[in-house]
């Protein structure tokens, strides 16, 4: 379903130009075919291309505020079409998800979140399920957490975004069909991220922090998440 041909272009062997390249794959189940254009440049000439940047979220600050002008991109999907990263500076990051066609766009909060802050870290293949961390709604304690979140398509949550106006800056149209979730955080733990997600976007991995013996100062486990099993600590290294 998806792959890299991968090689060294010898000049001895093939001429400047460009050439039509038909790929065919088979296992017992059958064959099938796929033809690409191959460009070789000329001998001696350099290829250029200037970098494309994902741009700035034109309203992740309050009308009348400065726009930040700094963003970062963490990663992007397998087939290299979704982006996604955060825009902004510290506390006042927002996480981001780009794609060639829509352009930059802000993710969905938290629900009830007061801080705008999130960071969007990894995509899975597909770009359809981004994982990072986002500020939560305040708790029991009054305190509101940066947790681990997963970013996933919902057509529910869609048709809700479209109907209603954004409650944060630079909630994107074209990322409104994204709903966030929260990972959680582990027992008595106050901070959490998820800085991978498997190919398929079932599986999100990260750490959090944990108290322990009264004490979660550097206290640190890792988890894996799924939608059945929830966040579930992987342990620690035997002593």
């Amino acid at each position: 379903q998806s792959g890299a041909i991968i090689g060294t272009w010898s000049r001895n062997e093939a001429a400047s130009g460009s050439y039509t390249v038909t790929v065919i794959a088979t296992n017992k189940d059958g064959s099938g075919s796929t033809s690409f254009t191959l460009t070789l440049p000329p001998q001696g000439s350099v290829v250029d291309k200037l970098l494309e940047g994902h741009g700035y979220l034109p309203q992740n600050k309050a009308l009348g505020d400065d726009t930040y002008y700094a963003s970062v991109g963490n990663g992007s999907s397998a087939n290299g079409q979704i982006a996604v990263g955060a825009d902004g500076y510290g506390e006042d990051a927002r996480a981001y998800r780009w794609t060639s066609t829509d352009g930059i766009s802000g993710l969905p909060m938290l629900d009830g979140a007061l801080r705008t802050y999130s960071s969007a870290l990894a995509a899975s293949a597909d770009g359809k399920t981004i994982v990072g961390q986002a500020e939560t709604a305040p708790g029991d304690d009054g305190k509101d957490h940066s947790v681990a979140v997963v970013w996933q398509t919902s057509t529910a949550v869609a048709a809700h975004t479209r109907a209603r106006k954004p409650t944060h800056y630079a909630e994107g149209e074209s990322a409104s069909t994204l709903a966030a979730t929260n990972i959680g955080l582990f027992p008595g733990g106050v901070v959490s991220i998820a800085n991978a997600v498997s190919a398929g976007g079932s599986i999100a991995v990260g750490y959090g922090d944990e108290k322990i013996d009264g004490v979660n100062y550097q206290v640190y486990q890792a988890f894996k998440w799924t939608q059945v099993d929830g966040m579930v600590g992987l342990g620690w290294l035997s002593g």
